[in-house]
């Protein structure tokens, strides 16, 4: 036998190849196609508040043919994006760790987040209001301080359609919104990471990566406002971090389903209870 022809034993073992390192220019396509996801979706939802018209359409066919629109337009980006980076999974955090603990930690998440973001926004609010004296009699002033959740969905469909309910609170809110979202989120972080290997090996530089996507992911939330926009890019930094600190996705998906779930079901219990408070939005 020819000696060339023998591979090389390291250990016991052959050798093997190490696979060839994804070129920079290559990430920077990633980034840039997943970063039209929020963007075209900012854009959309501008041009869909200036007509007053609902970002979930009110009947079932409308709600399934929106998330359908919605999981299919993010698998063609994604798509693109992947085969321009080939991304893998644990580049995008896919690991489920633990058994019920995901799950777990994601419901507890989703509670500090929304009361982490609530004060967040309360205080600075608060003592706006103060310095600059503003009436809080004056609605049209204090309408300014409030996302704009009535251009997102029509809280009577929900209280009289059960079905639309249901939807609301699972497919809507964990795999459109969540699994979507979060899988967008990965994307785009494994791709910074990969771009900026040196600044991104501490959690300072990641969190400051989770910031810059979180104002991506903000910008994509304009039919609820800017204050919506603020509010969304705060729970984008909080579920980022949720991310990078569990080094696992799932929790960060579960925590962004029980978010916007509990959301709906707020909307739902103004709307059957006390109509009169959506009536004055």
């Amino acid at each position: 036998m020819d000696p060339d022809s023998i591979p090389p034993i390291i250990g016991g073992t052959e050798a093997v190849e190490a696979p060839r390192p994804i070129r920079r220019w290559r990430w920077w396509i990633h980034i840039v196609v997943l970063s039209l996801l929020p963007l075209l979706a900012g854009a959309a939802g501008l041009l869909q508040k200036s007509t007053d018209a609902m970002l979930l359409p009110e009947n079932i066919r409308g709600l399934i043919g929106i998330s359908v629109d919605a999981l299919g337009s993010f698998v063609f980006l994604f798509g693109i994006a992947w085969l321009a980076s080939r991304v893998n999974a644990q580049q995008l955090l896919l690991k489920w760790r633990g058994s019920w603990q995901p799950i777990a930690w994601g419901f507890v998440s989703s509670i500090l987040l929304r009361i982490g973001v609530a004060l967040i926004i309360f205080i600075p609010v608060t003592l706006w209001l103060l310095v600059n004296k503003v009436d809080l009699k004056n609605q049209a002033e204090m309408e300014k301080f409030r996302p704009a959740a009535e251009h997102v969905v029509n809280a009577s469909v929900l209280v009289n359609d059960p079905l639309y309910l249901a939807l609301t609170l699972t497919l809507i809110s964990f795999i459109v919104a969540g699994l979507r979202e979060e899988l967008w989120r990965a994307g785009m972080l494994a791709g910074m990471k990969a771009i900026f290997p040196q600044k991104l090996q501490n959690r300072r530089g990641e969190f400051l990566a989770v910031c810059i996507v979180a104002v991506l992911f903000g910008l994509g939330h304009t039919m609820q406002g800017w204050m919506g926009v603020a509010l969304t890019t705060l729970l984008g930094v909080g579920l980022g971090a949720i991310m990078i600190w569990r080094r696992s996705i799932w929790e960060a998906v579960i925590a962004h389903g029980f978010f916007d779930a509990s959301t709906f079901a707020l909307l739902y219990f103004v709307a059957k209870y006390h109509p009169d408070v959506l009536h004055k939005m």
